[in-house]
């Protein structure tokens, strides 16, 4: 059998770290990872689709939790509902939660993901804000959309070569 990466084996035999190839560049070692997957469209595909439904997963949580958050009375609040304790202004704040995180989802599938990194940034910033009041119960959709934004992102940079 023909040895395929010469001065592979003798590496290991010395004990080089395994993953770590002798001789290769940090920056080669991108190159070739890019351009082994950026071949498969399959994985980029799928690595799009999963980052899109993320989103959509993470934004269908902001929506349950400001409806949530709508309907629960308010402990502080003498045990009222949300708007008649915090009125108009009150709902006007989980309408821009819902709308941020619908906004980045729909930016998502149409493919506008550096706009779509920028809502999700608005959204975490918002999010951990107001984390003393509300913006702690949408946290875990902050942090899905994040996730969401950089695996468009890096599905961004494997289709680059």
């Amino acid at each position: 059998m023909k040895d395929t990466m010469p001065g592979l084996a003798e590496a290991m035999r010395a004990g080089a770290e395994p993953g770590v190839f002798p001789g290769i560049h940090h920056g080669d070692r991108c190159r070739m990872f890019r351009t082994v997957v950026g071949r498969n469209s399959r994985v980029r595909e799928r690595l799009i689709l999963s980052g899109k439904l993320l989103a959509g997963v993470a934004a269908a949580w902001a929506v349950g939790t400001s409806v949530f958050v709508a309907t629960s009375r308010v402990a502080a609040a003498h045990d009222q509902p949300w708007f008649q304790a915090h009125g108009p202004w009150g709902m006007a704040w989980l309408l821009l939660f819902c709308g941020l995180y619908l906004l980045a989802v729909r930016l998502a599938w149409q493919g506008k993901y550096a706009a779509q990194a920028g809502v999700a940034i608005a959204a975490v910033a918002l999010s951990v804000i107001t984390g003393f009041s509300i913006g702690s119960a949408y946290l875990p959709a902050a942090l899905g959309l994040l996730i969401a934004t950089l695996m468009l992102l890096s599905s961004r940079w494997l289709q680059q070569r």
